[in-house]
């Protein structure tokens, strides 16, 4: 096909009844699979996909996936945006392929994906010891990914990977803006999880202002549960502002030549990353929780100027896929003056707001605001001295 839009629909509730239960490796479900031409894909919900066969595939062909992208005959580009991707699975007792939110195989035509939510991908069966998750599988184009959310986890003995990147010379991938939270026991077995896995070797990646955590547990061995796996050190590779967290049994921090357990620094380049709890609203099934009331300080991005749920970036920037200032009061109840908030800049139009309990002096409005949401903790307050908040 050529250039086409695929906008604003619902595809759920599909279950795959002729190899439900079935030995055999034929049959998958996709929610929105294209094959050819660079399309716009854009606000659209899967879910509720389900099989139970034994396709062992994980690429296009996967047993199940919310959506597939295939193309390479470059036109001008694709676009895969404000796209939410959940509750996907196979329940087969020895399923061992992959279960895939985005699979995306682009072309070297600049393509987008961003501000899409992908959670609850799970396999069921008792012995997918060898089965495989992924939020997004990245094979293939040069694409940049930003503010898309990813949840994944379950307490089945299951390898995860929030993003998996790879790519030949050419398929650059930019990866800004994103969050990622990996979660679950695994209360056997040598299953390893990934917020974020890179394996590619002669591309040009970069990747900065991402929130990457695993609090995934086991209880068999260290080292199975990283936040950053960058498994080949080959082609360009730009890594920084980043937060690296983990948080589970068996977690560590990154792999990048050798395993990265007591430095935040995980490549060569992380003068600035962090690896400090994000300490999100909530890791539900509802994007807005993944705001980080603990925000880390990122640095801007030609290009990108809004956050995933469309709110205006500000400056400094945070990290992750939403964009937050968090009070601080160290300085006075003055909203407007910069060193009462922890990004050093007084929140603009359209912010996601925290304020923290615990503090010494609480903020009060001179003026009518505008944000996006409020986070109010136990404890803490907001004097709005007979102006208007007005939340949207």
């Amino acid at each position: 096909m050529g250039r086409g839009t695929i906008s604003n629909n619902t595809v759920a509730n599909l279950v795959n009844a002729t190899t439900n239960a079935s030995t055999s490796a034929a049959g998958s479900i996709s929610g929105i699979y294209v094959s050819n031409g660079d399309n716009t894909i854009s606000n659209n919900t899967v879910r509720n996909l389900s099989i139970a066969n034994a396709n062992n595939s994980i690429s296009h062909t996967a047993s199940v996936s919310g959506i597939a992208l295939t193309n390479t005959n470059p036109l001008g580009g694709t676009v895969v945006s404000g796209n939410t991707v959940h509750s996907l699975s196979n329940s087969f007792s020895t399923f061992a392929g992959g279960v895939i939110g985005i699979y995306f195989n682009g072309s070297t035509t600049a393509s987008t994906v961003s501000q899409n939510f992908i959670h609850s991908l799970s396999v069921t069966g008792g012995s997918s010891t060898t089965a495989d998750l992924y939020g997004i599988k990245i094979n293939a184009g040069a694409t940049t990914y930003s503010n898309n959310i990813i949840s994944l986890g379950g307490d089945t003995q299951t390898d995860i990977f929030g993003i998996y990147q790879t790519g030949a010379a050419s398929n650059n991938n930019n990866l800004y803006f994103n969050t990622v939270y990996i979660s679950g026991t695994q209360s056997s077995g040598t299953n390893l999880s990934y917020a974020l896995f890179s394996t590619g070797t002669s591309n040009t990646r970069n990747y900065r202002n991402n929130i990457l955590v695993n609090a995934r547990s086991t209880t068999e061995e260290s080292f199975r549960h990283y936040a950053l796996y960058i498994a080949a050190s080959g082609g360009t590779l730009t890594c920084d502002y980043n937060n690296y967290y983990v948080s589970g049994t068996g977690g560590v921090l990154g792999f990048f030549g050798s395993d990265k357990t007591t430095s935040v620094i995980v490549t060569n380049q992380d003068a600035n990353s962090i690896a400090t709890n994000p300490a999100f609203i909530s890791t539900g099934t509802a994007a807005s929780g993944y705001a980080p009331t603990v925000p880390g300080t990122g640095v801007t991005v030609t290009g990108i100027t809004t956050d995933y749920a469309g709110n205006t970036r500000g400056v400094p920037e945070s990290m992750g896929a939403l964009y937050v200032t968090s009070w601080s009061g160290g300085t006075s109840t003055d909203w407007a003056t910069t060193s009462n908030w922890t990004s050093g800049a007084a929140p603009v139009a359209g912010s996601i707001v925290n304020i923290p309990s615990g503090r010494t002096n609480y903020p009060s409005l001179a003026d009518d605001r505008t944000l996006s949401s409020l986070t109010l903790a136990s404890g803490a307050s907001l004097n709005l001295s007979s102006n208007t908040l007005t939340l949207t």
